[in-house]
Protein backbone atom coordinates (compact mmCIF):
# COMPACT_ATOMS: atom_id res chain seq x y z
CA UNK A 1 0.00 0.00 0.00
CA UNK A 2 2.44 2.48 0.97
CA UNK A 3 4.71 1.74 -2.53
CA UNK A 4 1.05 2.65 -4.41
CA UNK A 5 1.08 5.71 -2.54
CA UNK A 6 4.30 6.86 -3.56
CA UNK A 7 3.83 5.83 -6.57
CA UNK A 8 0.54 8.02 -6.74
CA UNK A 9 2.55 10.74 -5.32
CA UNK A 10 5.50 10.72 -8.15
CA UNK A 11 2.85 10.93 -10.47
CA UNK A 12 1.84 14.14 -9.59
CA UNK A 13 5.21 15.62 -8.77
CA UNK A 14 6.57 14.89 -12.16
CA UNK A 15 5.67 17.70 -13.94
CA UNK A 16 3.79 17.27 -17.84
CA UNK A 17 0.77 18.17 -19.82
CA UNK A 18 -0.40 15.78 -22.62
CA UNK A 19 -3.74 15.29 -24.72
CA UNK A 20 -6.00 13.57 -23.46
CA UNK A 21 -4.79 9.78 -23.65
CA UNK A 22 -6.86 7.02 -25.35
CA UNK A 23 -7.13 4.01 -23.23
CA UNK A 24 -8.14 2.32 -26.44
CA UNK A 25 -5.11 2.45 -27.98
CA UNK A 26 -2.92 1.20 -24.80
CA UNK A 27 -2.59 -2.33 -26.68
CA UNK A 28 -1.90 -1.08 -29.83
CA UNK A 29 1.53 1.28 -29.29
CA UNK A 30 4.74 0.64 -27.57
CA UNK A 31 4.45 0.66 -23.88
CA UNK A 32 7.50 2.61 -23.46
CA UNK A 33 8.73 5.00 -26.03
CA UNK A 34 11.74 7.76 -25.55
CA UNK A 35 11.79 10.29 -27.74
CA UNK A 36 13.60 13.90 -28.10
CA UNK A 37 17.05 15.91 -29.11
CA UNK A 38 20.41 17.39 -27.73
CA UNK A 39 22.28 20.83 -28.96
CA UNK A 40 25.80 21.50 -28.36
CA UNK A 41 26.68 25.69 -29.32
CA UNK A 42 28.77 27.71 -29.09
CA UNK A 43 29.10 31.14 -30.29
CA UNK A 44 32.28 33.55 -30.56
CA UNK A 45 31.50 37.28 -30.80
CA UNK A 46 33.82 40.25 -32.06
CA UNK A 47 32.89 44.13 -32.47
CA UNK A 48 34.59 47.35 -33.19
CA UNK A 49 32.92 50.97 -32.65
CA UNK A 50 30.49 49.96 -30.32
CA UNK A 51 30.15 48.92 -26.77
CA UNK A 52 30.17 44.59 -26.75
CA UNK A 53 26.24 43.53 -26.87
CA UNK A 54 27.84 39.81 -26.01
CA UNK A 55 30.29 38.13 -24.28
CA UNK A 56 33.19 37.30 -26.48
CA UNK A 57 32.51 33.28 -26.29
CA UNK A 58 29.30 31.26 -24.92
CA UNK A 59 28.39 28.16 -25.36
CA UNK A 60 24.86 26.14 -24.11
CA UNK A 61 24.13 22.49 -23.70
CA UNK A 62 20.27 22.46 -24.18
CA UNK A 63 18.31 19.05 -24.53
CA UNK A 64 14.52 18.04 -24.95
CA UNK A 65 13.98 14.40 -23.77
CA UNK A 66 10.35 13.06 -23.44
CA UNK A 67 9.42 9.71 -22.24
CA UNK A 68 6.39 8.00 -23.20
CA UNK A 69 4.56 5.69 -20.76
CA UNK A 70 1.31 3.46 -22.36
CA UNK A 71 0.29 6.71 -24.22
CA UNK A 72 0.87 9.32 -21.37
CA UNK A 73 3.93 11.74 -22.41
CA UNK A 74 6.87 12.76 -20.31
CA UNK A 75 8.67 16.12 -21.33
CA UNK A 76 11.68 17.38 -19.96
CA UNK A 77 14.01 20.33 -21.07
CA UNK A 78 17.65 21.07 -19.48
CA UNK A 79 19.56 24.06 -20.27
CA UNK A 80 23.56 24.35 -19.51
CA UNK A 81 25.16 27.39 -20.40
CA UNK A 82 28.28 29.70 -19.74
CA UNK A 83 25.02 32.17 -18.43
CA UNK A 84 22.74 29.98 -16.60
CA UNK A 85 22.00 26.19 -15.63
CA UNK A 86 18.56 25.57 -15.27
CA UNK A 87 16.87 22.07 -15.58
CA UNK A 88 12.96 21.96 -15.70
CA UNK A 89 9.78 20.16 -16.66
CA UNK A 90 8.64 22.49 -19.53
CA UNK A 91 5.29 23.06 -17.66
CA UNK A 92 6.34 22.17 -14.21
CA UNK A 93 2.59 21.15 -13.86
CA UNK A 94 1.46 17.27 -14.06
CA UNK A 95 -2.02 17.22 -16.31
CA UNK A 96 -3.15 13.86 -18.00
CA UNK A 97 -6.64 13.11 -19.44
CA UNK A 98 -7.32 9.47 -20.07
CA UNK A 99 -10.18 9.24 -22.43
CA UNK A 100 -12.29 5.94 -23.28
CA UNK A 101 -14.75 6.05 -25.70
CA UNK A 102 -17.08 8.66 -24.65
CA UNK A 103 -15.70 9.36 -21.24
CA UNK A 104 -12.67 11.74 -20.57
CA UNK A 105 -10.79 12.26 -16.96
CA UNK A 106 -9.26 15.23 -16.32
CA UNK A 107 -6.72 14.98 -13.28
CA UNK A 108 -3.65 17.34 -11.90
CA UNK A 109 -2.81 20.82 -13.83
CA UNK A 110 -5.43 20.71 -16.81
CA UNK A 111 -6.37 23.97 -19.23
CA UNK A 112 -10.34 23.55 -20.45
CA UNK A 113 -12.39 25.74 -22.48
CA UNK A 114 -16.17 25.83 -22.15
CA UNK A 115 -16.66 29.87 -23.54
CA UNK A 116 -15.07 32.91 -24.22
CA UNK A 117 -16.47 34.61 -21.56
CA UNK A 118 -16.86 31.75 -18.61
CA UNK A 119 -13.78 29.34 -18.50
CA UNK A 120 -11.27 29.94 -21.08
CA UNK A 121 -7.96 28.63 -20.87
CA UNK A 122 -7.23 28.77 -16.98
CA UNK A 123 -5.07 25.94 -15.80
CA UNK A 124 -6.54 24.42 -12.58
CA UNK A 125 -4.95 21.77 -10.26
CA UNK A 126 -7.67 19.78 -9.83
CA UNK A 127 -9.75 17.26 -11.38
CA UNK A 128 -12.73 17.20 -13.77
CA UNK A 129 -14.48 14.98 -16.40
CA UNK A 130 -16.31 15.42 -19.64
CA UNK A 131 -18.62 13.22 -21.20
CA UNK A 132 -19.53 13.52 -25.05
CA UNK A 133 -21.94 11.88 -27.14
CA UNK A 134 -23.40 12.74 -30.22
CA UNK A 135 -26.04 14.85 -28.94
CA UNK A 136 -24.91 15.25 -25.19
CA UNK A 137 -22.23 16.69 -24.03
CA UNK A 138 -21.35 17.69 -20.06
CA UNK A 139 -17.86 19.02 -18.47
CA UNK A 140 -16.96 19.91 -14.93
CA UNK A 141 -13.59 21.09 -13.02
CA UNK A 142 -13.35 21.81 -9.43
CA UNK A 143 -9.66 22.58 -8.00
CA UNK A 144 -7.35 25.31 -7.54
CA UNK A 145 -7.04 28.53 -9.82
CA UNK A 146 -3.86 30.40 -8.24
CA UNK A 147 -2.09 29.58 -5.37
CA UNK A 148 -1.39 32.24 -2.45
CA UNK A 149 2.06 34.30 -3.53
CA UNK A 150 3.89 36.37 -1.07
CA UNK A 151 4.79 40.16 -1.38
CA UNK A 152 8.47 39.41 -1.95
CA UNK A 153 10.14 43.11 -1.19
CA UNK A 154 13.76 41.98 -1.90
CA UNK A 155 13.29 41.69 -5.83
CA UNK A 156 12.50 44.36 -8.43
CA UNK A 157 9.86 44.49 -10.75
CA UNK A 158 10.52 40.55 -12.13
CA UNK A 159 8.93 39.52 -8.94
CA UNK A 160 5.59 37.67 -9.19
CA UNK A 161 2.55 39.38 -8.52
CA UNK A 162 1.24 38.84 -4.56
CA UNK A 163 -1.97 36.81 -4.91
CA UNK A 164 -4.55 34.51 -2.48
CA UNK A 165 -5.11 31.26 -3.23
CA UNK A 166 -8.12 30.94 -5.40
CA UNK A 167 -10.32 28.32 -5.91
CA UNK A 168 -13.10 27.48 -8.61
CA UNK A 169 -15.41 25.43 -10.24
CA UNK A 170 -16.96 25.14 -13.17
CA UNK A 171 -19.33 23.20 -15.60
CA UNK A 172 -20.73 22.95 -18.57
CA UNK A 173 -24.13 21.27 -20.08
CA UNK A 174 -25.29 20.99 -23.44
CA UNK A 175 -27.30 19.33 -25.96
CA UNK A 176 -27.36 19.22 -30.34
CA UNK A 177 -24.64 18.56 -32.95
CA UNK A 178 -21.85 20.80 -34.00
CA UNK A 179 -24.02 22.72 -36.35
CA UNK A 180 -27.45 23.02 -33.35
CA UNK A 181 -26.63 23.31 -30.18
CA UNK A 182 -27.70 24.91 -26.79
CA UNK A 183 -24.74 24.62 -24.06
CA UNK A 184 -25.79 26.36 -20.35
CA UNK A 185 -21.77 26.76 -18.22
CA UNK A 186 -21.40 27.94 -14.75
CA UNK A 187 -17.98 29.52 -13.17
CA UNK A 188 -17.82 30.04 -9.15
CA UNK A 189 -14.69 31.36 -7.73
CA UNK A 190 -13.17 32.78 -4.97
CA UNK A 191 -10.29 33.95 -3.43
CA UNK A 192 -9.45 32.61 0.21
CA UNK A 193 -8.42 35.22 2.67
CA UNK A 194 -6.78 32.98 5.25
CA UNK A 195 -4.33 32.63 2.68
CA UNK A 196 -2.68 35.69 3.18
CA UNK A 197 -3.35 37.23 6.39
CA UNK A 198 -0.87 40.35 5.61
CA UNK A 199 -1.99 40.95 2.32
CA UNK A 200 -0.76 44.81 1.34
CA UNK A 201 -3.77 47.21 1.28
CA UNK A 202 -4.97 46.99 -2.33
CA UNK A 203 -5.14 43.52 -2.56
CA UNK A 204 -8.48 42.25 -1.33
CA UNK A 205 -10.13 38.82 -1.73
CA UNK A 206 -12.44 38.22 -4.38
CA UNK A 207 -15.45 36.16 -5.24
CA UNK A 208 -17.29 35.60 -8.99
CA UNK A 209 -19.97 34.11 -9.78
CA UNK A 210 -20.67 33.56 -13.99
CA UNK A 211 -23.79 31.99 -15.99
CA UNK A 212 -23.07 32.31 -20.06
CA UNK A 213 -25.56 30.36 -22.34
CA UNK A 214 -24.05 29.24 -26.15
CA UNK A 215 -26.13 28.22 -28.90
CA UNK A 216 -25.86 28.52 -32.95
CA UNK A 217 -28.72 26.77 -34.73
CA UNK A 218 -29.04 26.46 -38.30
CA UNK A 219 -32.18 28.55 -39.32
CA UNK A 220 -32.65 27.49 -42.74
CA UNK A 221 -30.66 25.62 -45.40
CA UNK A 222 -28.12 28.62 -46.00
CA UNK A 223 -29.04 30.86 -42.93
CA UNK A 224 -27.40 29.96 -39.36
CA UNK A 225 -27.57 32.37 -35.98
CA UNK A 226 -25.26 31.96 -33.53
CA UNK A 227 -24.29 33.89 -29.97
CA UNK A 228 -22.44 34.00 -26.93
CA UNK A 229 -23.93 35.54 -23.90
CA UNK A 230 -22.54 35.69 -20.05
CA UNK A 231 -23.74 37.31 -16.83
CA UNK A 232 -20.96 38.24 -14.26
CA UNK A 233 -21.55 38.70 -10.21
CA UNK A 234 -18.19 40.36 -9.77
CA UNK A 235 -17.05 40.94 -5.59
CA UNK A 236 -13.69 42.87 -5.36
CA UNK A 237 -13.92 42.75 -1.81
CA UNK A 238 -15.38 40.35 0.61
CA UNK A 239 -14.15 41.56 3.39
CA UNK A 240 -16.61 44.27 3.43
CA UNK A 241 -19.99 43.80 5.32
CA UNK A 242 -22.77 42.48 3.34
CA UNK A 243 -25.42 44.65 1.90
CA UNK A 244 -29.39 44.22 0.42
CA UNK A 245 -28.87 47.12 -1.62
CA UNK A 246 -27.27 46.00 -4.57
CA UNK A 247 -27.36 45.40 -8.57
CA UNK A 248 -27.36 41.88 -8.27
CA UNK A 249 -30.22 40.29 -6.89
CA UNK A 250 -30.83 39.05 -3.60
CA UNK A 251 -32.21 35.52 -5.22
CA UNK A 252 -28.24 35.02 -5.47
CA UNK A 253 -27.16 35.57 -1.95
CA UNK A 254 -26.84 31.93 -1.58
CA UNK A 255 -24.34 31.75 -4.15
CA UNK A 256 -22.24 34.55 -3.06
CA UNK A 257 -21.89 37.35 -0.54
CA UNK A 258 -23.28 40.63 -2.18
CA UNK A 259 -21.63 44.07 -0.87
CA UNK A 260 -20.75 47.73 -1.86
CA UNK A 261 -18.30 46.22 -4.39
CA UNK A 262 -20.48 43.46 -5.89
CA UNK A 263 -21.04 44.38 -9.60
CA UNK A 264 -23.13 42.58 -12.32
CA UNK A 265 -21.73 43.32 -15.65
CA UNK A 266 -22.81 41.21 -18.65
CA UNK A 267 -20.56 40.22 -22.33
CA UNK A 268 -21.87 38.42 -25.17
CA UNK A 269 -21.67 38.21 -29.41
CA UNK A 270 -23.96 37.24 -32.01
CA UNK A 271 -24.31 36.76 -35.56
CA UNK A 272 -26.21 36.02 -38.18
CA UNK A 273 -24.79 34.23 -41.45
CA UNK A 274 -25.95 33.26 -45.35
CA UNK A 275 -23.57 30.96 -46.72
CA UNK A 276 -23.90 29.19 -50.06
CA UNK A 277 -21.29 28.22 -52.81
CA UNK A 278 -20.80 31.56 -53.89
CA UNK A 279 -21.93 34.15 -51.59
CA UNK A 280 -21.53 34.61 -47.82
CA UNK A 281 -22.51 36.92 -46.09
CA UNK A 282 -22.22 37.56 -41.69
CA UNK A 283 -23.62 40.10 -39.71
CA UNK A 284 -21.45 40.20 -36.18
CA UNK A 285 -22.41 42.26 -33.32
CA UNK A 286 -20.54 42.68 -29.60
CA UNK A 287 -20.93 44.10 -26.29
CA UNK A 288 -18.91 43.92 -23.64
CA UNK A 289 -20.01 46.29 -20.54
CA UNK A 290 -17.19 48.23 -18.34
CA UNK A 291 -15.28 45.93 -16.09
CA UNK A 292 -16.65 43.28 -16.90
CA UNK A 293 -14.40 40.29 -15.63
CA UNK A 294 -14.48 36.41 -15.36
CA UNK A 295 -11.84 34.33 -12.62
CA UNK A 296 -12.19 31.90 -15.36
CA UNK A 297 -11.03 33.92 -18.60
CA UNK A 298 -7.75 35.51 -19.14
CA UNK A 299 -7.93 39.50 -18.94
CA UNK A 300 -9.80 40.84 -22.68
CA UNK A 301 -10.75 44.24 -23.71
CA UNK A 302 -13.63 45.65 -21.79
CA UNK A 303 -16.01 48.47 -22.66
CA UNK A 304 -16.78 48.56 -25.68
CA UNK A 305 -20.03 47.65 -28.79
CA UNK A 306 -19.15 46.93 -32.24
CA UNK A 307 -21.44 46.42 -35.24
CA UNK A 308 -19.85 44.67 -38.32
CA UNK A 309 -20.77 42.94 -41.77
CA UNK A 310 -18.53 40.41 -42.77
CA UNK A 311 -19.06 39.44 -47.24
CA UNK A 312 -17.30 37.36 -49.71
CA UNK A 313 -17.67 36.05 -52.66
CA UNK A 314 -16.12 33.10 -54.92
CA UNK A 315 -16.31 34.36 -58.88
CA UNK A 316 -15.40 32.50 -61.65
CA UNK A 317 -15.18 29.01 -60.66
CA UNK A 318 -13.33 30.10 -57.67
CA UNK A 319 -10.88 32.35 -59.36
CA UNK A 320 -11.52 35.80 -58.06
CA UNK A 321 -12.03 35.82 -54.25
CA UNK A 322 -13.63 38.73 -53.08
CA UNK A 323 -13.80 39.42 -49.26
CA UNK A 324 -14.02 42.76 -47.07
CA UNK A 325 -15.10 43.96 -43.53
CA UNK A 326 -16.82 47.38 -42.41
CA UNK A 327 -18.37 48.52 -38.67
CA UNK A 328 -17.87 50.83 -36.23
CA UNK A 329 -16.99 50.14 -32.78
CA UNK A 330 -17.26 52.61 -29.47
CA UNK A 331 -16.72 52.41 -26.26
CA UNK A 332 -18.11 54.27 -23.21
CA UNK A 333 -21.10 52.11 -22.75
CA UNK A 334 -21.81 53.41 -19.49
CA UNK A 335 -21.38 56.97 -20.44
CA UNK A 336 -19.16 57.84 -17.22
CA UNK A 337 -15.65 58.67 -19.27
CA UNK A 338 -15.08 62.26 -20.14
CA UNK A 339 -14.77 61.19 -24.11
CA UNK A 340 -16.75 58.81 -26.33
CA UNK A 341 -14.20 57.15 -28.49
CA UNK A 342 -15.22 55.96 -31.70
CA UNK A 343 -13.90 54.02 -34.54
CA UNK A 344 -14.65 52.93 -38.12
CA UNK A 345 -13.10 49.73 -39.34
CA UNK A 346 -13.15 48.86 -43.16
CA UNK A 347 -10.99 46.12 -45.14
CA UNK A 348 -11.39 44.52 -48.52
CA UNK A 349 -9.67 41.50 -49.94
CA UNK A 350 -8.93 40.45 -53.80
CA UNK A 351 -7.02 37.55 -54.96
CA UNK A 352 -7.01 36.87 -58.42
CA UNK A 353 -5.78 33.17 -59.14
CA UNK A 354 -6.15 32.80 -63.37
CA UNK A 355 -3.67 29.89 -63.34
CA UNK A 356 -1.21 28.39 -62.00
CA UNK A 357 1.67 30.79 -62.89
CA UNK A 358 0.53 34.30 -61.84
CA UNK A 359 -1.22 35.65 -58.96
CA UNK A 360 -2.66 38.62 -57.70
CA UNK A 361 -3.58 40.11 -54.25
CA UNK A 362 -4.70 43.23 -52.97
CA UNK A 363 -5.72 44.45 -49.54
CA UNK A 364 -7.10 47.62 -48.40
CA UNK A 365 -7.80 48.74 -45.20
CA UNK A 366 -9.43 52.02 -43.59
CA UNK A 367 -9.36 52.61 -39.96
CA UNK A 368 -10.62 55.98 -38.13
CA UNK A 369 -10.97 57.06 -34.68
CA UNK A 370 -13.15 59.74 -33.38
CA UNK A 371 -14.06 61.73 -29.72
CA UNK A 372 -17.02 63.37 -28.82
CA UNK A 373 -17.81 64.63 -25.56
CA UNK A 374 -19.00 62.17 -22.17
CA UNK A 375 -19.77 63.86 -19.44
CA UNK A 376 -17.65 66.85 -20.35
CA UNK A 377 -17.06 68.61 -23.40
CA UNK A 378 -14.29 67.83 -25.76
CA UNK A 379 -12.05 70.42 -27.06
CA UNK A 380 -11.54 71.11 -30.56
CA UNK A 381 -8.27 71.48 -30.46
CA UNK A 382 -7.69 68.20 -28.28
CA UNK A 383 -10.09 66.08 -29.79
CA UNK A 384 -8.93 62.84 -30.99
CA UNK A 385 -9.87 62.21 -35.02
CA UNK A 386 -7.31 59.85 -37.25
CA UNK A 387 -7.60 57.96 -40.20
CA UNK A 388 -5.45 55.59 -40.72
CA UNK A 389 -4.73 53.97 -44.58
CA UNK A 390 -3.31 50.97 -45.92
CA UNK A 391 -2.81 49.63 -49.26
CA UNK A 392 -1.06 46.83 -50.39
CA UNK A 393 -0.11 44.89 -53.86
CA UNK A 394 1.28 41.65 -54.27
CA UNK A 395 1.86 40.24 -57.79
CA UNK A 396 3.29 36.63 -58.29
CA UNK A 397 4.30 34.46 -61.20
CA UNK A 398 6.17 31.00 -61.10
CA UNK A 399 7.84 29.49 -64.04
CA UNK A 400 9.07 26.07 -64.09
CA UNK A 401 9.73 22.77 -65.88
CA UNK A 402 11.18 19.67 -64.93
CA UNK A 403 14.85 21.32 -64.56
CA UNK A 404 14.34 24.11 -63.28
CA UNK A 405 11.45 26.83 -61.24
CA UNK A 406 11.53 30.47 -61.61
CA UNK A 407 9.61 32.76 -59.08
CA UNK A 408 9.44 36.68 -59.14
CA UNK A 409 7.27 38.46 -56.20
CA UNK A 410 6.92 42.25 -56.36
CA UNK A 411 4.94 43.79 -53.02
CA UNK A 412 3.93 47.33 -53.08
CA UNK A 413 2.68 48.60 -50.08
CA UNK A 414 1.42 52.20 -48.60
CA UNK A 415 0.11 53.16 -45.42
CA UNK A 416 -0.79 56.43 -44.41
CA UNK A 417 -1.84 58.11 -41.30
CA UNK A 418 -3.20 61.12 -40.51
CA UNK A 419 -5.41 63.08 -38.46
CA UNK A 420 -8.28 64.85 -39.36
CA UNK A 421 -7.75 67.68 -36.82
CA UNK A 422 -6.45 70.65 -38.63
CA UNK A 423 -5.13 71.49 -34.73
CA UNK A 424 -2.93 68.27 -34.97
CA UNK A 425 -2.63 67.23 -38.77
CA UNK A 426 1.23 69.01 -38.79
CA UNK A 427 2.27 66.03 -35.90
CA UNK A 428 0.46 63.88 -36.52
CA UNK A 429 0.33 63.02 -40.08
CA UNK A 430 3.04 59.91 -41.92
CA UNK A 431 3.23 57.57 -44.52
CA UNK A 432 5.39 55.25 -45.42
CA UNK A 433 5.89 53.86 -48.77
CA UNK A 434 7.21 49.86 -49.41
CA UNK A 435 8.27 48.22 -52.54
CA UNK A 436 10.27 44.89 -52.41
CA UNK A 437 11.33 42.53 -55.68
CA UNK A 438 12.21 39.15 -55.45
CA UNK A 439 13.27 36.49 -57.49
CA UNK A 440 14.73 33.28 -57.21
CA UNK A 441 16.02 30.66 -59.56
CA UNK A 442 16.38 27.25 -58.82
CA UNK A 443 18.33 23.54 -60.49
CA UNK A 444 15.82 21.18 -59.17
CA UNK A 445 18.54 18.19 -59.78
CA UNK A 446 21.67 20.29 -58.18
CA UNK A 447 19.52 21.83 -55.85
CA UNK A 448 21.33 25.05 -56.87
CA UNK A 449 19.50 28.05 -56.50
CA UNK A 450 19.67 32.15 -56.58
CA UNK A 451 18.42 35.01 -55.41
CA UNK A 452 18.48 38.42 -55.93
CA UNK A 453 16.42 41.76 -55.07
CA UNK A 454 15.65 45.38 -54.54
CA UNK A 455 14.17 46.67 -51.56
CA UNK A 456 12.86 50.28 -51.01
CA UNK A 457 11.35 52.10 -47.92
CA UNK A 458 10.45 55.35 -47.89
CA UNK A 459 9.06 57.36 -44.39
CA UNK A 460 7.66 60.89 -44.45
CA UNK A 461 6.87 62.40 -41.09
CA UNK A 462 6.60 65.60 -39.84
CA UNK A 463 10.20 66.62 -39.07
CA UNK A 464 11.66 65.16 -42.68
CA UNK A 465 11.74 62.05 -44.82
CA UNK A 466 13.72 59.11 -44.77
CA UNK A 467 14.79 56.96 -47.28
CA UNK A 468 16.29 53.27 -47.23
CA UNK A 469 17.09 51.70 -50.85
CA UNK A 470 19.41 48.96 -51.49
CA UNK A 471 19.77 45.15 -53.33
CA UNK A 472 20.56 42.10 -51.74
CA UNK A 473 21.85 38.76 -53.34
CA UNK A 474 21.60 34.84 -52.07
CA UNK A 475 23.21 31.48 -53.06
CA UNK A 476 22.45 28.26 -51.86
CA UNK A 477 23.64 24.64 -52.79
CA UNK A 478 22.74 21.38 -51.63
CA UNK A 479 25.79 18.50 -51.69
CA UNK A 480 25.91 14.70 -51.47
CA UNK A 481 22.89 13.94 -51.91
CA UNK A 482 21.31 16.87 -49.68
CA UNK A 483 23.13 15.84 -46.61
CA UNK A 484 25.40 19.08 -46.72
CA UNK A 485 23.44 21.93 -47.23
CA UNK A 486 25.37 25.96 -47.65
CA UNK A 487 24.22 29.41 -48.04
CA UNK A 488 25.21 32.57 -48.55
CA UNK A 489 23.60 36.22 -48.76
CA UNK A 490 24.60 39.88 -49.28
CA UNK A 491 22.44 42.59 -49.14
CA UNK A 492 23.49 46.89 -48.79
CA UNK A 493 21.45 49.41 -47.65
CA UNK A 494 22.25 53.16 -48.49
CA UNK A 495 20.28 55.45 -46.21
CA UNK A 496 19.25 59.06 -46.53
CA UNK A 497 18.05 61.84 -44.53
CA UNK A 498 16.05 64.58 -46.22
CA UNK A 499 18.06 63.91 -49.28
CA UNK A 500 21.00 63.79 -47.55
CA UNK A 501 22.88 60.38 -47.21
CA UNK A 502 23.16 59.11 -43.80
CA UNK A 503 25.25 56.20 -44.52
CA UNK A 504 24.73 52.55 -45.04
CA UNK A 505 24.42 49.59 -43.94
CA UNK A 506 25.80 46.03 -45.22
CA UNK A 507 24.87 42.71 -44.04
CA UNK A 508 26.51 39.30 -45.27
CA UNK A 509 25.92 35.83 -43.82
CA UNK A 510 27.46 32.01 -44.76
CA UNK A 511 25.66 29.18 -43.08
CA UNK A 512 26.63 25.13 -43.60
CA UNK A 513 24.03 22.41 -42.47
CA UNK A 514 25.60 18.88 -42.71
CA UNK A 515 23.44 15.45 -42.03
CA UNK A 516 25.67 13.06 -41.10
CA UNK A 517 22.81 10.31 -40.53
CA UNK A 518 19.30 10.88 -39.57
CA UNK A 519 19.75 11.54 -36.11
CA UNK A 520 23.21 13.29 -36.12
CA UNK A 521 23.71 16.86 -37.23
CA UNK A 522 26.06 20.14 -37.81
CA UNK A 523 25.77 23.12 -37.93
CA UNK A 524 27.47 26.33 -38.89
CA UNK A 525 26.86 29.98 -39.24
CA UNK A 526 28.87 33.22 -39.87
CA UNK A 527 27.23 36.97 -40.05
CA UNK A 528 28.56 40.28 -40.42
CA UNK A 529 27.38 43.76 -40.22
CA UNK A 530 28.66 46.80 -40.66
CA UNK A 531 26.61 50.29 -39.77
CA UNK A 532 28.79 52.96 -41.87
CA UNK A 533 26.34 55.60 -40.08
CA UNK A 534 27.28 59.17 -40.68
CA UNK A 535 23.86 60.17 -38.16
CA UNK A 536 24.93 61.96 -35.11
CA UNK A 537 22.61 60.19 -33.22
CA UNK A 538 23.95 56.46 -34.62
CA UNK A 539 27.57 55.56 -34.63
CA UNK A 540 29.29 53.22 -36.90
CA UNK A 541 30.53 49.64 -35.98
CA UNK A 542 31.41 46.24 -37.19
CA UNK A 543 29.92 43.49 -35.46
CA UNK A 544 30.61 39.78 -36.29
CA UNK A 545 28.66 36.44 -34.58
CA UNK A 546 30.18 32.86 -35.54
CA UNK A 547 28.28 29.85 -34.74
CA UNK A 548 28.96 26.43 -34.80
CA UNK A 549 26.85 23.61 -32.99
CA UNK A 550 25.92 19.62 -33.24
CA UNK A 551 22.54 18.13 -33.08
CA UNK A 552 21.33 14.61 -31.87
CA UNK A 553 17.97 13.24 -32.27
CA UNK A 554 16.90 10.22 -31.01
CA UNK A 555 13.25 9.10 -31.85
Amino acid sequence: MRGFLLLIHFIFIVTIVSNAQDLEQIGKQKPVKFSGGLTVLGNFYQVSGIEPRSKPFLWSINGSPTITVLGVSFPFYFNIGAQNRSFSQPFNQFGVSPRYKWLTTHIGYRSLNFSNYTLSGIVMLGGGLEIRTKKFRFGAIAGRINKAVRLDTTQSFIAPQPAFKRMGFSAKIGVGTESNYFDLIVLKAKDEAASYTDAPPRLNPAENAVVGINSKFLLFKHVNLGFEVAASAFTRNTLLDSINDSDVPKELSFIMKRNISTQLLFAGNAFIGYTSKYVNLRLNYKRVDQDFNSMGAFIFQTDLESYTVEPSFNLFKNKVRLSGSVGIQRDNLLRNKFSTTERTIGSVNLSFQPGRKYGLDVQYGNYGITQRAGIIPVNDTTRLAIANQNLSVINRLSLSNANRAINFVLLTMYQELSSLNPFQSAQLGSNVMVGNFTSTYTFLKTGLNFTGGVNYTKTTFATGEALLVGPSVGLGRSFLKKKLVTGFNFSYMVNQFNGKSAGSVINGGVNLNYRISKSHNFLANLRLTHNGSTSPVSLPFTEMWFSAGYQFNFF
